[in-house]
């Protein structure tokens, strides 16, 4: 199956496309449920290809897109990065580290033994993480 946002959603659960209408706590139980659909995604296939693991990449990738351009639209309405509720910029840093933790977490523990070389890590993630802390 080629990487699209048809194959994101038969792997995540259907409410994560609806990731807009949650409330920030409710985001955390959201990723939870996303976290665990990638490492079924994962642990459903007969072997680790480099295709699969790319399909993988892809999963993490799309959902880190998820949640930077949800917490964009939510600074947006607030105002801007500068003007919006600490609430929201300290709700994105949360949930930023929670996904990139969540992803070290699975590639280099839960699935270290097929995961073949480093850590999985989303660059665009982290510069929007370091963007929130020099503003928070």
């Amino acid at each position: 199956r080629m990487c699209s946002q048809d194959f994101v959603a038969s792997v995540l659960p259907a409410k994560w496309a609806e990731l807009e209408k949650k409330d920030t706590d409710e985001l955390v139980d959201a990723m939870d449920e996303v976290q665990q659909a990638i490492s079924d995604y994962w642990f459903d296939q007969e072997q680790h290809t480099d295709r699969v693991r790319a399909n993988t990449s892809f999963l993490m990738t799309a959902v880190g897109a998820d949640l930077r351009a949800c917490f964009r639209t939510l600074a947006e309405q607030g105002g801007g990065v500068l003007r919006c509720p600490r609430k929201i910029v300290e709700a994105a840093r949360y949930a930023m580290d929670d996904w990139v933790s969540a992803c070290e977490k699975l590639t280099t523990i839960d699935w270290r033994t097929d995961w073949k070389g480093a850590a999985f890590a989303d660059p665009a993630m982290q510069r929007v993480r370091e963007r929130l802390e020099s503003v928070s």
